[in-house]
């Protein structure tokens, strides 16, 4: 079986009510075909998904890196059938020309389908689910308006041909093609059976992932070299669910649309799909840890061939009238780390940030990609480019976490339980799109993970004593959520990760033998038990000091490095420019999950052991100084929302622990 993995095209496209072509196709560099299909008709079997925020969310990063409008087009909904999308593709091969950068995104369901070639072991192709493709194999349905991944291979491989050595194609499928039942609640993409006829008896998915294009096989014409570089992601393997998560707003949202579109704001100039991959993980790791974000392809190209746009640090106006202005709104939202409470400073344009802007202002509502800001004072603004604007104090974040509370055998702990949940701000009691369950059984009451019905915590005590201890629990896990999701980038401060399997020596200092990595789906695996090397680069163009936190599968957060009583002091943790420091981690311990290191960089030194001591709870003696100490502390607290200077540079090392081989 192939996992079907993404749909990289190069070219033109023909929309469902007319065919586009034109002269001026080599002058746009940027072209992008955005597929979304969130609601299918009555009866298809398929269920109603977030496919429209996708598109919208997709769409305007895109813009934000240059396509032009014109150049990004379109297919929704019943605009996206299987004849639409065969036609779109078959218009895109012709027209491709050589040198074009193209990005496609798929938004939908996806399907396993019995295989009509012999061409795969296990009999099954994958699929893409277009708007009029049913879920069930009837005697008038036999699979024919699915999307199977031998088509998809044929186009791609003609299109790296058609863009040529000089292009680029990358596809992002955010959907699923797993047939595996799942015993979470959250919203899927994909995961109905197979679709395929009575009496078929196919294969079990392989342990092995395996990708549905052949980055190996013959090209169609000519040398390999000649053809275009080729990437493709996806949301997740294709043996798990791929679950749909929530946006900074509490909007609902593909996990892969979100997380891609939210580390494009992260990246350097000369980022690398690697690079854009490591974010994408670390953020997917936050929203949605139970699923395996996949990369392949020429991933170690730079992102858009090289012509990405970074954030600059700096936000512009949006459109405004001549008056004296108290209300503004900038063009940077929670995908650049804008929060309501966030702090702005405005500049004269052309002059550095210096003590003296010309404004300041409090930003008072947030959405993706835009905040409104209330203006310290009324400033005259004669044009949106006289100024631009700063972030000069973050928001910790919105921290959040949807409950559910199933009904409880004793009504006592009921009443108790919803009375202290509704008094925490952070904690909201839900219906539906719940992240964490409250259930009781006969022995214990249980906190469930809601995308893989797993347990994550119980207690045997069901009566109301128990109550505080419950929320506490519900406080870390949505503390160390919050932890996972922060990044920053400060000019000048940057590091570069690697935790490296290896056997200590006896003393536990040095490395006496390096060993073979290991994968879980596409993140390092480390066996409970075995030993590593953790190593930070620094590759920026300071010297900077760091500090590192450990965030546990299970929700608990604690401070790694600095560590006196392994004579790691405080002060001791600095990194030259190009200076390279390594830590033993003499033995990786439980919990079974994912867990990740979250380096913090600034440029004098920091300890957040006060911050974290209590366990995760904030109680900080003596007082912390340092704002990155302060601005986590407040968070830890769940008080006014934290913020801190934007003086560092906030990143993650994403790993798996698994269990020891008996």
């Amino acid at each position: 079986m192939k996992r079907l993995l993404s749909l990289i095209v190069a070219g033109w496209w023909l929309l469902p009510t007319a065919v586009r072509s034109g002269p001026a196709l080599a002058e746009r560099g940027k072209q992008a075909l955005i597929i979304t299909v969130g609601t299918y008709p009555a009866g298809s079997g398929w269920t109603t998904l977030s496919a429209t925020a996708d598109q919208a969310l997709i769409r305007q990063t895109l813009l934000q890196q240059g396509f032009p409008a014109a150049a990004v087009i379109t297919l929704a909904d019943q605009q996206a059938t299987s004849r639409a999308i065969r036609t779109a593709f078959d218009n895109l091969v012709a027209a491709a020309q050589a040198g074009e950068v193209i990005v496609v995104h798929f938004s939908g369901h996806g399907q396993q389908i019995a295989d009509d070639n012999q061409d795969e072991a296990d009999r099954l192709d994958e699929a893409i689910v277009p708007y009029n493709a049913p879920s069930r194999w009837t005697a008038g349905y036999t699979g024919e308006q699915h999307i199977r991944d031998d088509e998809l291979g044929k186009w791609m491989q003609a299109l790296r041909q058609k863009v040529g050595s000089s292009g680029h194609v990358l596809l992002l499928l955010d959907s699923c093609h797993s047939g595996t039942a799942a015993k979470g609640t959250g919203v899927k993409r994909g995961g109905l059976p197979p679709l395929v006829p009575p009496g078929f008896s196919g294969q079990p998915l392989p342990e092995k992932e395996t990708s549905f294009v052949d980055l190996d096989a013959p090209v169609l014409s000519g040398s390999r070299a000649a053809i275009g570089k080729f990437v493709l992601m996806t949301g997740s393997l294709s043996s798990q669910p791929s679950y749909e998560t929530e946006d900074d707003a509490g909007h609902r949202i593909g996990s892969l649309t979100f997380a891609v579109s939210k580390a494009f704001g992260q990246l350097n100039r000369s980022a690398s799909y690697q690079d854009l991959f490591a974010g994408v993980r670390n953020i997917m790791a936050d929203n949605s840890p139970y699923q395996t974000p996949s990369l392949e392809g020429d991933f170690r190209s730079s992102v858009f061939n090289g012509a990405f746009r970074p954030q600059s640090g700096y936000f512009d106006l949006l459109d405004l009238s001549g008056l004296p202005q108290r209300m503004v709104r900038i063009a940077g939202g929670y995908l650049a780390g804008i929060a309501k409470d966030s702090r702005l400073a405005f500049y004269a344009r052309g002059t550095a940030a210096t003590n003296n802007p010309v404004v300041t202002g409090t930003v008072i509502e947030a959405d993706n990609f835009t905040s409104l800001v209330r203006l310290d004072r009324p400033v005259l603004i004669n044009q949106p480019t006289d100024l631009r604007v700063l972030e000069t104090e973050r928001v910790f974040g919105n921290i959040r976490l949807n409950v559910k509370l199933e009904r409880l055998r004793d009504s006592n702990l009921q009443t108790a339980l919803q009375q202290a949940l509704r008094s925490k701000p952070i904690i909201q009691l839900v219906d539906e799109n719940e992240e964490l369950i409250l259930r009781q059984t006969e022995t214990a009451l249980q906190v469930i993970t809601a995308t893989d019905g797993n347990l994550y915590w119980e207690t045997t005590r069901l009566d109301r004593s128990e109550t505080q201890a419950i929320i506490d629990r519900l406080i870390a896990y949505a503390y160390a959520k919050a932890i996972r999701g922060q990044a920053l980038s400060s000019p000048g401060l940057s590091v570069a990760m690697q935790l490296l399997p290896v056997r200590l020596s006896a003393d536990q200092q040095r490395i006496q033998d390096t060993l073979r990595t290991v994968s879980e789906g596409n993140y390092p695996a480390f066996a409970v038990g075995s030993q590593a090397w953790f190593t930070l680069t620094n590759t920026g163009a300071e010297p900077c000091y760091f500090t590192v936190l450990d965030v546990q599968p299970d929700g608990i957060v604690t401070v790694l490095l600095p560590d006196e009583q392994k004579g790691y002091q405080t002060e001791s943790l600095r990194l030259d420019v190009g200076q390279t420091a390594g830590f033993p981690v003499s033995g990786i311990a439980p919990p079974l999950g994912t867990e990740m290191y979250k380096v913090i960089l600034t440029r004098r030194p920091i300890d957040l052991r006060p911050v974290f001591r209590a366990g995760s709870k904030g109680d900080l003696s003596p007082p912390v100084s340092h704002p990155i100490a302060a601005f986590f502390n407040r968070g830890a607290k769940s008080s006014p929302p934290g913020q801190m200077r934007t003086e560092a540079t906030i990143t993650g090392f994403t790993f798996r622990i698994v269990a020891a081989d008996k």
